[in-house]
């Protein structure tokens, strides 16, 4: 996923870009020669998704100008050698920010504020088969439109390598 956020601030505007990124995540996993299973199950509720701001840096706009604030995600997921299958179905809810420099609000620091919110997920399913991954046919991304802005909010928070635990089947 490829995102490309364009604002337009204020005359008096100057500030900064970013986003929040929020995940509901239900990964499974399935252990060779067995019936158990492990997942990443968020139990249908959003967790941040790794920390608060999506990118490293936020991108500068100048007041009463344009620009373009662009990132990327690639949802994926590992298994271990003993997996005979592993599948994920995960929402995400990307929310644009913009956040002014503050000129004029007393203590000299803007709030970021949603701009925009961009929904959208990805399946996948795969099976080990004598030792090679087969990708499932229902694989994809998909995007599930786009939002009014709304102030983001998690649960918890979802950090990349999360393991799988013991928890039932999502």
């Amino acid at each position: 996923m490829v995102w490309h956020f364009s604002a337009t601030s204020p005359a008096n505007g100057s500030g900064m870009l970013n986003a929040t990124q929020v995940i509901n995540a239900c990964r499974t996993l399935v252990i060779s020669g067995t019936t158990e299973y492990k997942s990443i199950n968020t139990n249908g509720k959003f967790y941040l998704d790794n920390v608060e701001l999506y990118a490293d840096t936020s991108t500068t706009i100048a007041a009463g100008a344009s620009a373009t604030w662009t990132d990327s995600d690639s949802p994926s997921s590992s298994a271990p050698l003993t997996a005979s299958s592993i599948a994920a179905n995960d929402t995400f809810n990307t929310t644009f920010l913009y956040k002014p420099d503050g000129v004029g609000m007393g203590s000299g620091n803007g709030v970021w504020v949603p701009l925009g919110v961009f929904k959208w997920g990805w399946t996948a399913s795969a099976q080990n088969v004598n030792g090679t991954w087969m990708l499932g046919s229902g694989s994809k991304i998909s995007n599930l439109g786009t939002a009014a802005p709304s102030y983001p909010s998690w649960s918890g928070v979802l950090t990349n390598g999360s393991g799988y635990s013991a928890t039932p089947n999502c």
